[in-house]
């Protein structure tokens, strides 16, 4: 049972490390993007912008995950990533210059 425990931290610490995390992700581990954008490295730009905007407002915090490309990146709460979301949802001109026709 003991090593069952420290395979599940361990498994949670390596999902957090790559942004895929229950409670984190990074902008390009969010997998409906595709169903809204093209995708481009001025969309991950404009999308961490928002998130950015998003957690600033509710008081959350973001986290630097490692990063073999980049060294580091950020990872967003699940929150802000579905309160981002429904904004584009609702908003069909979020974002418009990157939107799928």
């Amino acid at each position: 049972m003991n090593t069952a425990s420290q395979k599940s931290r361990e498994c949670e610490r390596l999902r957090e490390q790559i942004g895929n995390a229950e409670h984190w992700k990074q902008v390009k581990a969010i997998r409906w993007l595709p169903q809204y954008f093209a995708l481009s490295k001025g969309l991950y730009g404009a999308i961490a912008h928002k998130l950015k905007e998003i957690c600033m407002d509710n008081g959350w915090e973001r986290r630097d995950i490692p990063d073999t490309e980049y060294g580091t990146v950020k990872a967003y709460p699940i929150d802000a990533i579905e309160i981002l979301l429904k904004s584009i949802e609702t908003d069909a001109n979020m974002l418009g210059k990157y939107r799928l026709p």
